[in-house]
């Protein structure tokens, strides 16, 4: 038997809940290198061909899932991650520095107002039924965990948002 994984990273997903018309998301779009409008459906395509294809079992998902961090991205992004596990898949999410913020944008009309975010300490625990509640080694306050996979082989999830002193990145 030989172990078959998808990687996807740095999703950046971006929930329609943080604004998807108006001047505002027209100007923060034109400065973007990120996919904002759309972003679901997407990543829902993708993991709907990743569901279908049957050709691997394991999905790592790298860093970086939402825009900025905001707490409905996350939500959202967890349901789907959900789902490819309804579907027999076993996930395993990784998180990194576009994932936590205290305060993030929100695009209404004209105005940017601010949403919530998720800090850096509630990652772990949000995301943990993918990947951590089944680590053999856990180590949350760098976010990182070792799971134990098929044929001998070992998932090091190592979070990489702390700089060569110790300092967040942002």
């Amino acid at each position: 038997m030989s172990l078959k994984v998808t990687v996807i990273t740095d999703t950046h997903y971006y929930s329609p809940l943080t604004g998807t018309s108006g001047s505002a998301y027209e100007n923060a779009l034109m400065r973007s290198q990120k996919l904002l409008g759309g972003s679901r459906e997407l990543l829902e395509a993708a993991f709907d061909k990743i569901i279908a294809a049957k050709t691997s079992d394991i999905v790592l998902i790298a860093g970086d899932v939402t825009n900025d961090g905001e707490e409905a991205a996350h939500i959202e992004f967890r349901e789907m991650l959900r789902n490819l596990k309804a579907n027999g898949k076993k996930v395993y999410v990784i998180t990194a520095t576009h994932d936590y913020k205290e305060k993030c944008k929100k695009y209404v009309g004209d105005n940017i107002e601010e949403m919530p975010g998720l800090l850096r300490e509630e990652l772990f625990d949000f995301y943990r039924e993918f990947g951590a509640d089944e680590a053999i080694s856990c180590k949350p306050e760098y976010m990182s965990y070792i799971v134990q996979l098929p044929d001998n082989v070992r998932l090091f999830a190592l979070n990489d948002d702390r700089g060569i002193e110790g300092e967040f990145l942002d």
